[in-house]
């Protein structure tokens, strides 16, 4: 038998969360170092904060990725008694959560490195930067309205589905754009960084320095 497990990006956050994990005594090293990151208990931080606040890009990052290692340790007697392979992916910072679940770091230092991936992201954007969707349009029409609106692709998904980064403000013009030229659907995510365009792509020198 095989196992699966796929570490999402963020944008997901939510009040529950860490319900199925918060009393793990498996996840209790992940809580803590999470903790000393984000400066207050995740599974506080999640139901006291605003939804603002929540989906940040520093705190969603480190969220999603406490997410992830604090599921994979409250299975950590599932996966050891499998007898086939464990198969571990993620996309964006998923993927840096599937590197501390496969054992490439420790919780502590995954957590970290998530830390400072949000803050060197933070710096190489803009405040008003976020992602949005359009579903239903070929790419040149999507190249055409990037275009128009300073905006850029950051992620194709199946079914001719964009993921667009850029200004929050001229994403929703974007996308009131777009459903007038017939997409079938489109709006913004909860993601307040332009994740995967070329500004978010490159770091302030002085950070990969200290990296």
């Amino acid at each position: 038998m095989t196992l699966a497990i796929l570490c999402s990006g963020q944008g997901t956050q939510h009040r529950d969360m860490f319900a199925l994990t918060a009393d793990a005594p498996e996840a209790a090293g992940v809580f803590a170092a999470a903790t000393e990151a984000l400066g207050c208990d995740p599974r506080a931080f999640v139901h006291e904060s605003s939804d603002a606040t929540m989906h940040a890009n520093a705190a969603g990052q480190i969220l999603c990725v406490t997410q992830a290692l604090a599921g994979f340790a409250a299975l950590t007697s599932v996966v050891e008694s499998l007898s086939g392979r464990t198969t571990i992916a993620g996309y964006s910072i998923g993927e840096l959560a599937a590197w501390g679940c496969a054992g490439l770091f420790t919780p502590a230092a995954t957590i970290d490195l998530a830390r400072q991936r949000a803050a060197m992201m933070d710096e190489a954007g803009a405040p008003g930067d976020g992602l949005a969707f359009v579903r239903g349009l070929h790419g040149q029409r999507i190249d055409a309205l990037c275009a128009r609106h300073a905006c850029a692709v950051a992620i194709i998904n199946p079914g001719e589905t964009f993921i667009l980064g850029g200004d929050r403000i001229e994403l929703g013009a974007l996308c009131d754009e777009a459903l007038r030229q017939g997409a079938s659907k489109a709006g913004a995510l909860k993601v307040n960084a332009a994740s995967h365009t070329p500004p978010a792509s490159k770091p302030p020198a002085r950070a990969i320095a200290k990296l």
